[in-house]
């Protein structure tokens, strides 16, 4: 064993439930039942995984009781192509908020 050395595995199916969940959860019975399928809809994609994942492990991160015993946090994800395209999400998201409602 080594000191201050842990591994965490995030599972991104999980991740993505999770995902879905706080961002559907609050609004059936709020908005119209097509207006929530759409939403569900467009967080049925692969790239909800990606994000999803990445949203945990940016939220590990963010929580100073989480990392403030390591002088040093590895973040290893799946081969170039999903790297490339998780890394590029923050830049896909902010150009769809600015072009859609």
């Amino acid at each position: 064993m080594i000191d201050r050395l842990d591994a965490t595995n995030i599972d991104p199916v999980a991740a993505a439930a999770s995902y879905r969940e706080r961002v559907v959860g609050p609004y059936p019975g709020v908005l119209p039942r097509s207006a929530v399928a759409s939403i569900e809809k467009q967080l049925s994609g692969a790239c909800t995984v990606e994000i999803a994942a990445f949203d945990e492990f940016t939220s590990l991160l963010a929580d100073p009781t989480a990392t403030s015993a390591y002088d040093h946090v590895v973040f290893y994800n799946a081969p170039t192509a999903h790297t490339l395209r998780m890394l590029s999400s923050p830049e896909v998201w902010f150009e769809f908020l600015e072009t859609n409602q």
